[in-house]
């Protein structure tokens, strides 16, 4: 009997669905997968999917500053 657990990765999106999950096309996800900022899952040439966690932490990840005085007048190279 196979008794090892294997963790299960979460729910996994199709390439259209992962594009309408963070609004952007198919070559964004791509060149951010190259970059090293997503992970798809391949299984084969034509059979990729997305992890919903690793898109939501992208997405999560972009929508935070990384300069968190951006926008502070009292911080030397701000926008003025």
């Amino acid at each position: 009997m196979y008794t090892d657990q294997v963790e299960p990765a979460g729910r996994l999106l199709t390439t259209r669905n992962a594009c309408r999950h963070v609004d952007a096309s198919r070559a964004t996800l791509y060149r951010a997968a190259r970059r090293g900022d997503l992970h798809p899952v391949r299984l084969s040439r034509h059979f990729t999917r997305w992890p919903l966690a690793d898109l939501d932490a992208w997405i999560k990840r972009a929508a935070t500053p990384e300069d968190k005085n951006v926008g502070d007048p009292t911080h030397e190279g701000s926008a003025p």
